[in-house]
């Protein structure tokens, strides 16, 4: 029986190998280039796209089952435009015919040259991929099964001066980018086995200047292909003038059945002019099923700006929330809005600011359900002590003017500063209600560099309070009541007062008409 089935499967591959030979010698006999047309017809009829294959054409049956292509020039579909999607100066791979009997798919470096790749997506939605994605099914699949590529080896991959260009017209948003310069080297991309993965490529529209990204990894895909991971992985920028950063990451982990990965040991430097910035952060946790991730801890610095604590995001492929815990230390606040580019300059100088709060981001709202900081207002050593505050970040940073409905809403805000108190409810910039109280007016007033004149009887002690409203510019105050040691009282029914600084504002109301 053992010398039947050993003279059968001799005989099986003297048949196969017969076989192989006369593939081979029809493949010597036929010339490629003569069927290009042919090909081009097949991809009009089935995917209305025009395909161009301009120059020689090689195909190969035996060892290797491959195609190498000269220029190659493929449209979009025909309702889309018919605009060129992909071209390409070279392109060519080749697959082990004789491993395809064992289900094994072992295929030769895959080589493209000049590959230029244009995706569009229209204002309505529409993709110029998404017939592509039709036609093979592809629209409603899960990745594939573990089995069908558990023997897929690829010995390696390479791209030399591609591009790619991203347009996005939906929702009403211009949203473009361009890579260029794009190269790519990979080596024996097989389930089971690390790859080492090197890429770059520029970036030329990158603000506020073309920057050219290098990535250098270790990617790894289990046997099974139920999990993956990138170890050493470090991308950097470099641009210009001292413009670019540096981010590495000791390993990235991926498990396809639940959705849930890992970052773990990430490090990040940023430099754009003299700023410098750094950011440290042991693990980061994500889950795509539910769209959350976690950020346990983590350390971020620049220049005077300091904070650490710990992120939360939930739903954030639909409406993103997310939580934190903060501690902070920055000098100058103006200058740090300044610099990240928001509008927002402070009625005071703030200075040295160190505090810890817990926030709430969603909807285009930041909430701060408790905040307390010690800090420097106009030169002086403060305490302030904040609870449901909710800022809406739009109406406050985008530069216009402040809507009439309420940008901060707070319940309860305090300010205390030696002999000052500062109570406050309510919302700005709309309405609330305010008290304040100094033991010594004259030296507060110093203290805060306001050039003040005060009328005669204000001195020592002052207690007022009262509710507000603003709009336009102008606060409108009602029954303001107070009084001061100097003899001086309010009681004030009504008043408009111009608020075009901090310093107009304390100045009308100490010079209110008397009681």
């Amino acid at each position: 029986m053992m010398k039947l089935i050993s003279l059968l499967s001799r005989l099986i591959g003297l048949a196969v190998l017969l076989a192989a030979g006369a593939i081979a010698a029809v493949a010597n006999l036929m010339d490629p280039s003569e069927y290009k047309s042919e090909i081009s017809a097949l991809v009009d009829r089935h995917f209305d796209r025009e395909l161009d294959l301009r120059g020689d054409l090689d195909i190969t049956f035996f060892p290797w089952l491959g195609v190498r292509a000269e220029r190659i020039v493929l449209s979009e579909h025909a309702d889309f435009g018919g605009r060129t999607m992909f071209t390409a100066d070279h392109a060519s791979f080749r697959v082990k015919l004789l491993p395809l009997l064992r289900k094994r798919f072992e295929i030769d470096r895959i080589a493209l040259a000049g590959p230029r790749l244009s995706l569009r997506r229209r204002a309505d939605g529409s993709a110029n991929w998404d017939d592509l994605i039709a036609a093979f099914g592809l629209q409603n699949k899960r990745a594939p099964a573990a089995a069908g590529l558990a023997g897929l080896a690829v010995l390696g991959i390479s791209v030399d001066d591609g591009s790619f260009a991203w347009q996005d017209r939906s929702g009403g948003a211009f949203n473009d980018f361009t890579v260029d310069a794009l190269q790519v080297r990979a080596d024996s991309l097989t389930p089971g086995a690390p790859s080492p993965i090197i890429m770059s490529a520029r970036l030329p529209g990158w603000q506020p200047q073309p920057a050219v990204l290098t990535l250098k990894t270790s990617a790894f895909i289990s046997r099974d292909l139920k999990t993956a991971a990138l170890h050493d992985t470090e991308l950097r920028a470099e641009g210009a003038d001292d413009y670019g950063g540096v981010l590495s990451i000791a390993a990235i982990s991926y498990s396809r059945p639940d959705g849930r990965g890992e970052f773990e040991g990430i490090s990040a430097t940023h430099l754009r002019g003299d700023a410098t910035s750094q950011l440290r952060a042991e693990t980061l946790s994500f889950d795509l099923a539910e769209g959350s991730f976690n950020l346990p801890k983590f350390e971020l610095a620049q220049g005077d700006f300091e904070t650490r604590g710990a992120i939360y995001g939930a739903q954030l492929g639909a409406a993103p929330q997310l939580s934190a815990r903060l501690r902070v230390r920055a000098g100058d606040v103006a200058d740090l809005f300044s610099r990240h580019g928001f509008a927002f300059t402070p009625p005071v100088r703030i200075d040295d600011f160190d505090g810890g709060f817990d926030l709430r981001l969603g909807d285009g709202r930041l909430g701060v359900e408790f905040l307390t900081a010690d800090l420097t207002l106009n030169h002086h050593p403060s305490k302030l002590t904040a609870s449901g505050f909710n800022i809406d970040l739009a109406a406050l940073f985008d530069g216009a003017a402040p809507p009439e409905d309420s940008a901060v809403s707070f319940g309860k805000f305090t300010l205390t500063q030696d002999d000052f108190l500062l109570r406050a409810s309510g919302a700005l910039p709309a309405r609330g209600e305010v008290e304040a109280r100094s033991d010594d007016i004259e030296g507060w007033l110093a203290r805060n560099a306001l050039d003040v004149k005060l009328p005669r009887g204000l001195s020592g002690g002052v207690g007022i309070n009262c509710r507000f409203e603003y709009a336009s510019g102008w606060l409108a105050v009602h029954d303001m009541k107070g009084e001061a040691d100097g003899g001086l009282g309010w009681d004030v029914p009504y008043a408009e007062i111009p608020a075009d600084n901090f310093e107009s504002v304390v100045a009308a109301i100490l010079q209110a008409p008397p009681q």
